[in-house]
């Protein structure tokens, strides 16, 4: 067992408000209650001191699969409100994940109690760790919530869907809540099952559906609350926890999502009432992104094209941020190696090939159902698409000023 080298004394347990939340929801019971230490023998499971004066609640437990750029980051603010299970089929990733909630606390940080980490490799892992961190004696036998983070839709239903997937392990662990004649015991007998990554809209109708057909066997009222919810802004964001969700599904799951949206989101924005709308927005905002920041490449090539000795990139950045042509993608993030690390680290071109192909491919579907025709629905963004391709995989995807328009040299700005 690892302890992390923290000084907390005297902590007092504090609710903690949800108000970055842009949705309105109840405060989320997020009191700081003492730590539970995992009892597992292969992993090491993260503790930190506690406090010696008596608390009222625990806070409930929260699953997180998906440690990757965004999911780590996402997870070390959860961690910071919750006890967490964190897993992923990596075990380099758990054990990154692990290395980073440690070097944190020792830096002192966060400021809010911090709580019991314990380490999963699979969901059935996440579940029997998630037990292990209950409160001895506490009603609930599931975690209160368990969020996805994952690399795509495939990904995305084989940690969901079958019999060891997040659906059936969930409805297990909650119906466990239930008394002996089948009434809820409370609210921590209902699990909130939110899906973070980004995929088409097809696939979140698909986890909603195999949600709805468990909660069918459940009575009186349904063990699970789904919501497909990409996420906004970026891995800076998802660090500072001020990532935009976007949310499709009722306002019911949307509340008892709520409280797990808030440590690391700004604002939360219910797109509809339908499994899918998040996803459907996530990828008409990225197709979006990705032609402008395409486009803001363009102008800052054609500007040194045109005006080799005055126009640098920088400046034109400059120019851009002061005329109409200004936009996230020359304000916020221009696309400037000197300012982009490089292009090393940040949203890889990679994953924003995939979000263009996953756009192209919804639309080629919602047309044939719609029966509309089109050589293609997203002409711009097969466009942009062209140019992401000529960069590294790896590289960030304002890395298209540098290996399709032959810019980004810090030496020109």
């Amino acid at each position: 067992m690892v302890h992390f080298p923290m000084s907390w004394s005297a902590v007092l347990g504090r609710l903690i408000s949800c108000s970055r939340n842009e949705f309105s929801a109840d405060k989320a019971p997020l009191v700081a209650g003492r730590c539970f230490a995992s009892s597992s023998n292969n992993s090491p499971s993260p503790t930190f001191p506690t406090s010696s004066s008596p608390q009222k609640t625990q806070p409930g437990v929260v699953g997180f699969v998906g440690l990757g750029a965004m999911g780590s980051q996402i997870a070390l603010n959860l961690s910071r409100s919750f006890p967490l299970v964190a897993c992923d089929t990596s075990q380099a990733a758990v054990n990154a994940f692990i290395a980073s909630a440690a070097a944190a606390a020792a830096a002192g940080y966060p400021p809010s109690p911090p709580h019991s980490i314990a380490p999963a490799r699979s969901v059935a892992q996440l579940f029997e760790k998630a037990s292990e961190l209950q409160e001895e004696g506490a009603r609930q036998l599931s975690p209160a919530a368990v969020l996805t983070s994952l690399p795509s839709a495939a990904a995305v239903r084989a940690a969901w869907l079958g019999e060891e997937g997040l659906i059936r392990r969930a409805a297990a662990a909650a119906s466990r809540g239930r008394g002996a004649g089948g009434e809820a015991t409370g609210k921590r007998g209902v699990v909130a099952l939110v899906e973070l990554s980004t995929i088409e809209p097809r696939t979140a109708l698909e986890l909603s559906a195999a949600v709805d057909k468990e909660n069918e066997t459940s009575s009186p009222s349904p063990l699970l609350r789904f919501l497909s919810a990409p996420v906004s802004g970026g891995t800076a964001a998802a660090e500072e926890g001020t990532l935009a969700v976007l949310a499709g599904g009722p306002a019911s799951s949307l509340r008892a999502a709520a409280p797990f949206l808030a440590p690391f989101s700004s604002r939360v924005l219910h797109a509809g009432s339908a499994p899918g709308d998040g996803d459907a927005a996530k990828l008409a905002n990225n197709l979006a992104l990705a032609i402008q920041m395409a486009s803001v490449a363009e102008a800052l090539s054609l500007a040194s094209l045109l005006a080799p000795g005055s126009l640098t990139p920088r400046r034109m950045v400059e120019i851009l941020n002061q005329c109409s042509g200004r936009c996230w993608s020359s304000e916020a993030y221009p696309p400037l190696p000197e300012l982009r690390n490089d292009y090393r680290g940040g949203f890889a071109a990679s994953l924003m090939l995939k979000d263009l192909a996953l756009a192209r491919d919804a639309a080629a579907v919602a047309a044939r159902k719609s029966s509309s025709f089109s050589s293609s629905w997203t002409p711009l963004g097969d466009a942009a698409a062209v140019a992401y391709r000529a960069c590294p995989g790896s590289d960030d995807f304002s890395s298209v000023f540098r290996h399709f328009y032959g810019g980004g040299k810090a030496a020109e700005s």
